[in-house]
């Protein structure tokens, strides 16, 4: 299984668990305060779910629930200013 739950060496930023059911934990460091946008597209790239969080200390946490996705892969973004970061997020119901 691959996992996205390690930092991202450009970005400071952790996804996890991979796979979930349901809940993601997002912990980010040594961030630029504002916002980020959350994508969740399907493979053939079709959006499934978009949200935007706000981070407003450099190292930080946030819970996204990103509704009610079928099991399946998908590719998950998180972009900002300061944050380029994609990985695969697998979903398991």
């Amino acid at each position: 299984a691959t996992g996205i739950n390690t930092m991202a060496a450009n970005s400071n930023l952790v996804v996890y668990p991979n796979p979930t059911a349901g809940m993601l934990n997002i912990r980010w460091k040594n961030q630029e305060t504002g916002t980020a946008t959350i994508t969740i597209s399907d493979m053939v790239g079709h959006q499934a779910y978009r949200t935007t969080i706000i981070i407003n200390t450099s190292d930080g946490e946030t819970q996204i629930a990103p509704g009610v996705l079928k099991d399946g892969v998908y590719l998950l973004t998180v972009n900002s200013n300061s944050i380029s970061y994609s990985a695969k997020l697998v979903i398991t119901q």
